[in-house]
């Protein structure tokens, strides 16, 4: 399913292996806190799913691994990271979820979610959607030029996965911010070229 492969004069494009992981259920989440920011806790739910994902994902052969450098995140790549103990791992701030500002915290039923799923719009001290896009493109973008041939497992958070997804199929992420995103501890798994992507079955 997904794109078509691109090809060039007869020669394909060399491929990135790209898994995209969200981060294990927090105590935030079982609460219905907006974390943004926050480090957040992973819930003894999210650790026996993150050692169930571990297992899972441990015949992949990652070349790297990159995590947002939020705590949620960090310790979920770790998990999976102690099943490819030669495997590099690096923290980027550019993966962490979207900075809701003021909201940062706050029950989501306090807030105004209308709001908060408007493309153009950020709360106080955040970060619109366009923001967000903007700085998961630059990592895209990197990530394509350093590893274009590797296996890479990136561990982030659902607001910056749809978005980074969205922008990897050529999708309009817009479309999507209503529609719940990833679960916890699910993997995507894509196959990038120079100017494509495909999502790929295991």
């Amino acid at each position: 399913m997904g794109k078509s492969l691109n090809w060039v004069s007869g020669k394909r494009f060399k491929s990135m292996r790209l898994i995209l992981v969200r981060h294990g259920k927090t105590e935030e989440n079982i609460n219905d806190i907006l974390q943004g920011h926050l480090q957040g806790t992973l819930s003894q739910e999210g650790k026996l799913r993150n050692k169930e994902l571990s297992e899972e994902l441990k015949n992949q052969n990652a070349d790297y691994i990159y995590s947002s450098d939020l705590r949620r995140a960090k310790e979920t790549a770790e998990e999976i990271l102690s099943k490819h103990p030669k495997t590099i791992f690096k923290t980027d701030k550019r993966l962490r979820e979207r900075d809701l500002g003021i909201h940062t915290g706050k029950k989501r039923s306090d807030c105004f979610p209308e709001s908060l799923m408007r493309s153009d719009w950020g709360a106080p001290g955040g970060e619109t959607w366009d923001e967000v896009l903007m700085r998961v493109k630059e990592f895209i973008t990197d990530i394509k030029k350093e590893h274009s041939e590797d296996t890479i497992i990136v561990v982030s958070h659902n607001g910056a996965l749809l978005v980074m997804l969205s922008h990897l199929l050529d999708e309009d992420y817009r479309e999507k911010l209503n529609t719940g995103g990833h679960k916890n501890s699910e993997a995507i798994f894509l196959e990038v070229e120079e100017e494509s992507a495909n999502l790929i079955e295991i």
